[in-house]
């Protein structure tokens, strides 16, 4: 198992400028481990001079990634008793990651830094196409290169990268390397290269540092090596010397730190974009420390029962993750996933000291809670077309608690049914156990999950999912027959954009790719690698805890429909919900919390007005039960007022009898239901919003209140334009008044929306 020493530090080096010598940097990628003193690799790149043009200086620097790694495993090699270890990364683009890992203890990891205490991007364009934030440790640093500052800065940033900053509590820092670069070839006459500035923010940085007693700063030895060994190999004269050293003096001068809004947290991603970015995975690695870390496994194994399995696993290495993934072939030797006898998984628990064994939830996933679901009652008549389900789980002793407005994530399974199907398919042993490095979870420990093959791809894999181009481009490099190839690039080129928009549209899985394409046969290993994981469902929590201090509620719809050609399809995790039935066995759902912009106001007495369609009805069901808790309690509470919507009143009138109670007792001042096929003309909840025109105005405009909208989109606009209405007829606003007062109430967070 991967695990580190506790001192061990990580660190990140992304470049998106392709390197003009790819040979140069794959000589840089090789003896990168160093142990105490050993020899020092190649050296930094070239100094340009001041007359040479940026074209000509560029075909002689190799990337800004690789440059900046070189020095810093000679600088941090150079320390008695240090430890480094390095990899280089790189993609047909060009793109590239060097990675280090360093400190005082023996380092024999294989695998990639998934938790990074520094991370570096020299182009804003890397954290669009590629999650890097996602491999930084929680409250780590983030430098990136660029001159942006302030909204300019907010506006190059892609959603993802927010998200990660806030929710990761990362310091986000900002360098004007060209600005810095400048200032040192107006006071010396030499252009210093981009990666002596990062080596010297690394240097400054004090969570870099593994300092001892009596032992030289980092700063101090960079200086040293610029002076020194570099000079030497380069015949730099006082003037180039001179310049390195005021560059590493003042880059810290050109860093800015940036405030990260706490908003962040809360950014709803696009589907479609986080899809895009999400496709194109970190490229393989080159393991040059992969001769250490073979020799403390064999070192462990040899603590391990005999075994005749000899050497059972298919490796994954870099080669293969370069089929996988389509990228640029940088041979190496790790081993990221393994199948195993199935015998293993049992030794796993009979010596789990020896295997470092223990059991976890999901080891990758922090903040998940495994609930016993006690209730799963359908609200809908068995007769009707739509399955609309109430369910309730038992929180008692998981920890898990949850505030009004949160969402609940679901981990649902795939269908047991199809999953063996697929395998039967595809060739596999549903009892082979698996084993694939998961360091997701944000400490500084990489680890090991192991799982059957029938657990995989029930739990874990989305083979049932939708695949993006990424994948298509990835299956061809494994096509054996020509036109199987070809089919599948057409589909991702120009000419097969109309047929590909279809396939969206039909929801074509990573399954039914797979059986279309038969000569395409990717290995299991490789499939880890190429079919994205299982995403959490996130559903608006249905109960307050102060009313339900031992459970959490949930409305959902079971999602079904039919493709074109006719084929039925469904929701994944809306399907496992469903088919859940706590009566007859004991059902354990994993699940995670998810803070929510639907809160109540901060005075109890603010009134609220509730618009809910469907199962939008969710997060008011936990208002309503809040308010009349907080009642309960002696407080006084504001007027409440709730516009619901949906198809039938006598199919689909969700907690209606609660509703009713809710009005008889006093606590629901307005009770405003739109059933829109119940009638000859049909009747929205914009319509019933309308004809409360003198209430909307009073209670949002006059006494401060607080309007919410859930559920699906479409109504949205509608439903704004029957507020300006309200506005202009009872407030005597004009339109461009009232949507102005409709953005001020939105700035104060009163109009609220949270629609899917």
């Amino acid at each position: 198992f991967n695990t580190l020493p506790h001192d061990t530090r990580q660190a990140i080096f992304w470049s998106a400028a392709p390197a003009a010598d790819p040979a140069a940097d794959a000589a840089a990628a090789e003896g990168d481990d160093k142990e105490g003193t050993a020899a020092a690799v190649a050296v930094a790149a070239a100094e340009a001079t001041p007359e040479e043009g940026e074209e000509e200086r560029a075909s002689r620097e190799p990337s800004t990634a690789v440059a900046a790694k070189r020095v810093l495993v000679e600088v941090l090699g150079a320390r008695d008793g240090a430890f480094v270890q390095a990899f280089t990364q790189r993609d047909r683009a060009g793109t590239v990651s060097a990675q280090l890992r360093y400190g005082p203890t023996s380092i024999a990891s294989p695998y990639s830094v998934e938790a990074a205490d520094f991370v570096c991007v020299d182009d804003v364009s890397v954290l669009g196409h590629y999650r890097a934030l996602e491999r930084v440790k929680q409250g780590g640093v983030v430098l990136l290169a660029t001159p942006l500052v302030g909204e300019a800065l907010q506006e190059a940033l892609p959603a993802s990268a927010k998200q990660a900053l806030a929710r990761r509590r990362l310091r986000f820092c900002t360098l004007d390397v060209a600005s810095a670069q400048q200032h040192v070839l107006k006071t010396h006459g030499v252009h210093v290269p981009a990666a002596v500035f990062l080596q010297a923010v690394f240097f400054g940085d004090s969570r870099s540092e593994l300092a001892r007693a009596g032992q030289r700063s980092g700063l101090a030895q960079l200086r040293e090596h610029y002076q020194g060994p570099h000079a030497a190999a380069h015949g730099c004269d006082g003037a180039t010397v001179a310049a390195l050293l005021h560059a590493i003096d003042t880059a810290a001068d050109h860093v800015v730190v940036n405030a990260v809004p706490a908003a962040w947290t809360q950014l709803k991603l696009d589907e479609a974009a986080a899809a895009a970015e999400g496709a194109q995975a970190p490229p393989a690695a080159d393991a040059t420390g992969a001769a250490a870390a073979a020799t403390a496994a064999a070192a462990a194994a040899a603590a391990l029962p005999p075994t005749s399995l000899g050497d059972p696993l298919v490796r994954l290495g870099s080669k293969a993750l370069v089929e996988a993934r389509g990228l640029a072939h940088r041979a190496a030797h790790e081993t990221f996933n393994h199948v195993h006898e199935r015998y293993l998984a049992s030794w796993y628990l009979m010596f789990p000291e020896a295997y470092q064994h223990r059991k976890a939830l999901k080891p990758d996933v922090p903040g998940t809670f495994l609930v016993r679901l006690t209730e799963n009652r359908r609200l809908t008549p068995e007769t009707y077309d739509r399955n609309v389900f109430h369910l309730e789980m038992d929180i008692r002793g998981t920890g898990l608690t949850y505030n009004i407005g949160d969402a609940l994530g679901v981990y649902g399974h795939n269908d047991a049914a199809e999953v063996r199907s697929f395998l039967r398919f595809y060739q596999l042993d549903p009892h082979a156990v698996v084993t694939y490095s998961a360091g997701r979870g944000g400490g500084d420990d990489s680890y090991t999950q192991a799982r059957t093959v029938e657990q995989l791809f029930t739990q874990v894999l989305d083979v049932f999912g939708r695949p993006s181009k990424r994948f298509y481009e990835a299956l061809a490099e494994f096509a054996e027959e020509p036109a199987e190839r070809e089919r599948l690039l057409w589909l991702i080129g120009p000419e097969g954009k109309e047929a590909f928009k279809g396939r969206v549209e039909d929801t074509v899985t990573f399954e039914d790719v797979l059986r279309e394409f038969p000569s395409a046969h990717p290995s299991l290993e490789q499939l880890m690698v190429l079919v994205p994981p299982i995403k959490p469902r996130h559903y608006s929590i249905a109960s307050s805890m102060n009313a339900n201090p031992h459970s959490v509620h949930l409305l959902v719809v079971q999602v079904e429909w039919e493709t074109r050609q006719g084929r039925r399809r469904h929701g994944q995790c809306s399907t496992y919900l469903a088919a859940l039935r706590p009566e007859s066995r004991d059902c354990l759902v994993t699940v995670s919390v998810k803070p929510s912009v639907m809160t109540l106001p901060p005075l109890d007495t603010s009134p609220v007005i509730m618009a809910g369609l469907g199962t939008g009805m969710a997060p008011f069901r936990a208002f309503i039960q809040e308010r009349a808790y907080q009642r309960s309690q002696g407080v006084e509470v504001g007027p409440m007022v709730l516009f619901f919507g949906s198809r039938h009143r006598g199919q689909e009138y969700l907690y209606g009898e609660e509703l009713e109670a809710y009005m008889s007792d006093g606590l629901l001042s307005s009770l405003n239901l739109a059933f829109s096929r119940d009638g000859a003309d049909k009747v929205y909840i914009q319509h019933k919003i309308q004809a409360k025109s003198t209430l909307m105005w009073d209670m949002l405009m006059q006494d401060t209140g607080a309007f919410y909208l859930c559920g699906p989109t479409w109504p949205a606009g509608d439903v704004k334009d029957a507020i300006v209405h309200a506005f202009h007829e009872h407030g005597g606003l004009g339109e461009e008044e009232a949507i102005r007062a409709i953005e001020h109430l939105k700035a104060e967070e009163r109009y609220i929306l949270e629609v899917y």
